[in-house]
């Protein structure tokens, strides 16, 4: 590359970068904050209760926001999220529950304005009818930061029945093990039998046959009855070659098991073997022929 197209090169860089950091979306987005992020609560059957949601403008600018309630709706075991009225369950009845308060009413969305640095708390109200399931919704605060960016903030609610509880299985534990050429890695799923959301530890570590700890993470998921979640985990900066012992835990259950990473495919290994196992007895029988044949010339040395 000239000099002359490197300049170039780097005068087009830094305008873009110049855009992602600065463009107003990005400040935006910084600068709004919603809490709680996650508001667990437990309520009866005809039951009210009040809530409470903060909204914070960090900005030097004032803020338009709209809020408003949505489904929160598990997909699969990844635990892809949908917020699509159409994929509704009846874990989200609970977006009919929620009224936000006004001066002088409850209304099922509230616009407001917040000036810079100003923080203010909306008070809402869940009244729920009879329900067995537990709930889940999000709140969102929107903003429209111009005719093409919209920034939506989001604050999860789960609404569990009173005397609920969780029942937890790990139900299947699978990790890198025998030979292998790719990264170690490790998936556990686990069902949440119960009927009241859960929080599992998941741990993932890998050890060289001595002890040591090489690579090691913990994480904190939660698990919503009647549904399995897969977490998976993965040493990216896995080495070429070498043997590991990886663990992987959750719930009490843990499994471990020995690695043995190889440069080339495993399906190479049974052929490299194979091909050892004929070539070895060739090789021992040549071996012994060139020894005979050594020992035969120095016999007739020391015979002359």
């Amino acid at each position: 590359m000239t000099k002359k197209w490197r300049k170039i090169f780097g005068v087009v860089f830094s305008g873009i970068f110049a855009v992602l950091i600065f463009s107003p979306a990005f400040a935006e987005e910084g600068s709004i904050r919603i809490s709680p992020d996650i508001n667990k609560v437990e309520l009866g059957n005809n039951e009210t209760t009040k809530q409470e949601i903060t909204l914070e403008n960090n900005s030097e600018n004032e803020v338009s926001l709209k809020l408003s309630v949505a489904s929160y709706i598990i997909k699969d075991e990844n635990y892809e999220v949908s917020f699509n009225k159409n994929d509704k369950d009846e874990s989200n009845n609970i977006i009919d529950w929620i009224e936000f308060k006004t001066d002088d009413e409850y209304k099922k969305t509230l616009e407001l304005r917040l000036q810079p640095e100003e923080k203010k708390t909306i008070k809402y109200k869940i009244s729920a009818p009879e329900f067995e399931k537990e709930q889940h919704c999000v709140i969102f605060a929107e903003s429209e930061v111009d005719s093409d960016t919209t920034v939506r903030l989001a604050s999860l609610l789960i609404l569990s029945p009173k005397n609920s509880t969780p029942r937890l299985e790990a139900k299947e534990i699978k990790s890198t093990s025998g030979f292998s050429n790719e990264n170690i890695f490790s998936e556990i799923k686990i069902d949440n039998n119960g009927d009241k959301f859960a929080e599992v530890e998941t741990k993932f570590s890998v050890e060289s046959l001595f002890g040591k700890v090489i690579k090691e993470e913990t994480r904190t998921n939660y698990i919503f009855p009647g549904k399995t979640r897969k977490v998976t985990f993965e040493w990216t900066e896995s080495p070429k070659f070498g043997i590991f012992k990886v663990k992987t835990s959750a719930n009490s259950e843990e499994k471990t098991s020995i690695v043995f990473l190889l440069p080339f495919p495993e399906e190479f290994l049974p052929i490299l073997l194979l091909t050892i196992i004929i070539f070895m007895p060739i090789i021992k029988s040549r071996n012994r022929k060139e020894c005979g044949d050594s020992f035969d010339k120095i016999n007739k040395k020391e015979k002359k």
